[in-house]
């Protein structure tokens, strides 16, 4: 479970309701698709090939990784507010727009296989 420390309503709102959209549009299990912070290994890095960038990579990833049968293992963090710098996130209907068109994606690369591993040389 994620915890969070001083983070606006609204923003544990948007990951929340995004996040179960996600899993009802995919079916998956993960809980936290869009989180920032992950563990990947090597194996699973070189087995994937990923074409997003920005913040929607996040979510390819994870959806790419669990079609391609690797195991997806959420570990505890807690979210804060951030005490340096300025986020590059900014909450805009294209950004809701983004995410959802690549949800669609997700679902077609599911549907279509295309989520398979590449030969790990």
């Amino acid at each position: 479970m994620l915890a969070r420390v001083g983070v606006p309503a609204w923003r544990v709102g948007i990951s929340r309701v995004g996040n179960l959209v996600g899993r009802i549009m995919l079916g998956t299990k993960v809980r936290d698709m869009t989180t920032g912070y992950r563990a990947v290994s090597r194996r699973v890095l070189d087995g994937l090939t990923l074409t997003e960038d920005n913040f929607t990579i996040q979510l390819e990833a994870v959806v790419k990784a669990a079609a391609a049968g690797f195991t997806i293992v959420e570990v505890p963090i807690i979210l804060s507010t951030r005490r340096h710098g300025v986020s590059h996130m900014y909450y805009s209907p294209e950004l809701f727009a983004t995410y959802y068109r690549l949800l669609l994606k997700c679902r077609r690369w599911l549907r279509e296989g295309r989520a398979v591993p590449r030969p790990v040389q």
